[in-house]
């Protein structure tokens, strides 16, 4: 006993610290595991103590880089409600303040307004519906539309249109705000909101390049109104955004916090999960409290969004895992998809994917099922690519290539847009929506079939049909789209090549 004695009493000079009372049975080893030294090296520098306690200035350490831990947790995991309130301000910009006010590119969108990666093949229509405002809501769909309604955390609510329960003949759709006890009447397809905010976005589809069809069908069927004026509702607006410059994406900057906070005061406070509201009040964001953060903690919501926003760029430029690769099994491919197994969820395995998640959200707006086919022939797919075949950025000023095999396995059409990679939405370059489509005359295949695509600053000689401009200086990436993608497509045996640079 008296050895035991000795050698603890020694141990615990080594550490800076008084011998524990009644410790004489347990392991110097086990005493050590349960202490801590007067200094510790750690990544964020000396942690010093007193006999276990740590010092002030090891305590405002710990605090701050804790707080920076919850503010890059909470940027990452609430891309996609601080995304949808950023769209919101965008519609708000043209004038979109209610549910019957629609706005409608007639025709397919351009650089003037920033979106996530958009399409400039289709026929968009948004709007946000208020169901705190106006109570449960009348939608009636048009026909031949592909659409679906996201919460305010940018959840799928429900698909509208082909995809939908009316299967694109249109339909009457009833939407019920949270927890509505009130009468539901019969003769609706009733859905029911997890928040007040719904982000409707729909797509009509171009006939032979003419949008003019699915205009006519759309602005003489869609109606969205409240129950209570059923009998009498009021006239849809339709607000033409072609050519008009605004923008629906996110800021880098604190005000990320800010449009964050003003969805937790608007929704229900059970609309979001409690570990995830854990997060938020820790960082000072909590449902019915004033968000107002002092200048330390300011500074540090700042830096959390400079990590948290270059850590999502990291994971499109720089994978470090495979999650979302297009291509798992081949490791010198680098084309990506949005959603790992084609899973709109983002949960494999009763786990969250939180780095495929915080992808998708950072790059691309929506989410419905519709987005990644799984049938064959149905729906639509994507695949990303953000490096050339070398691994290496693209470069605006270089002259790259791209070959899609012969027989594109599509139902439909397929498309490939350029992006910029600083907005993640259209290259504003002289050739309007930066894109390419099966539907376009004067695309030209090679002898096997095969279809080859340029991407630089000038058209190669002979090439000018297959070409899309990019800029010196400005880097960008590509979306290829597959709209009824068939097996060959989902099961893989059809691929595209990698993108080359031409020296």
């Amino acid at each position: 006993m008296k050895i035991i004695t000795q050698g603890l009493i020694a141990y615990c000079m080594l550490l800076g610290t008084s011998p524990i009372a009644n410790a004489a049975n347990v392991s110097q080893e086990e005493i050590a595991a349960i202490s801590v030294p007067n200094s510790v090296e750690s990544s964020i520098g000396a942690l010093n103590y007193q006999d276990g306690a740590p010092t002030k200035e090891t305590a405002e350490k710990l605090y701050d880089y804790v707080d920076l831990m919850h503010a890059v947790k909470a940027y990452n995991d609430n891309q996609a409600p601080a995304s949808m309130f950023a769209m919101r301000r965008g519609y708000q910009s043209l004038g979109v303040h209610k549910s019957n006010q629609v706005i409608i590119h007639e025709k397919p969108q351009d650089a003037n307004a920033i979106y996530l990666v958009a399409n400039s093949q289709t026929l968009y229509v948004f709007n946000f519906l208020d169901l705190k405002t106006d109570g449960p809501l009348v939608l009636e769909s048009s026909p031949k539309t592909l659409g679906f309604l996201n919460s305010m955390w940018q959840t799928h609510i429900a698909d509208i249109g082909v995809t939908g329960a009316d299967k694109g003949k249109g339909g009457k759709y009833l939407i019920l705000p949270p927890n509505y006890q009130g009468e539901v009447p019969k003769g609706y397809i009733v859905i029911r909101s997890p928040t007040y905010g719904i982000w409707y976005a729909s797509r009509g589809f171009l006939t032979n390049g003419n949008p003019e069809p699915s205009l006519s069908i759309i602005k003489n069927s869609l109606r969205i109104y409240p129950l209570a004026k059923a009998n009498n509702p009021p006239k849809t607006e339709f607000i033409d955004a072609t050519g008009k410059q605004y923008n629906t994406v996110t800021r880098n900057d604190f005000q990320f916090f800010e449009d964050l906070n003003a969805v937790v005061q608007a929704e229900p406070i059970d609309s979001l999960g409690a570990e995830r509201r854990g997060v938020l009040k820790a960082i000072g964001i909590e449902k019915g409290k004033q968000f107002s953060p002092d200048a330390r903690m300011k500074g540090i919501l700042t830096d959390a969004v400079n990590i948290g926003h270059g850590y999502f760029r990291a994971l499109w430029w720089q994978p470090k895992d495979k999650a979302n690769a297009s291509y798992p099994d081949d490791k010198n491919s680098h084309w990506m998809t949005g959603f790992p197994n084609r899973n709109t969820t983002f949960i494999e395995k009763g786990a969250m994917e939180l780095n495929s998640r915080l992808r998708m959200h950072g790059i691309g707006t929506g989410v419905t099922p519709a987005m990644s086919s799984v049938a064959a022939g149905k729906g639509s797919d994507y695949a990303f690519v953000f490096v050339d075949k070398e691994g290496e950025r693209f470069d605006g000023g270089q002259t790259y290539k791209l070959t899609l095999p012969a027989n594109i396995p599509v139902a439909n059409f397929w498309s490939i847009i350029v992006y910029d990679a600083q907005t993640r939405s259209y290259l504003p370059t002289s050739q309007s929506g930066a894109m390419l489509s099966s539907v376009f005359d004067g695309l030209k295949a090679n002898a096997d079939g095969s279809t080859d695509i340029y991407f630089g600053p000038k058209a190669p000689k002979g090439h000018e049909s297959n070409w899309l401009e990019t800029l010196p200086n400005k880097s960008w990436f590509i979306c290829l789209r597959m709209y009824g993608p068939t097996e060959a497509w989902l099961n893989a045996t059809w691929r595209p090549s990698e993108i080359e640079l031409l020296k």
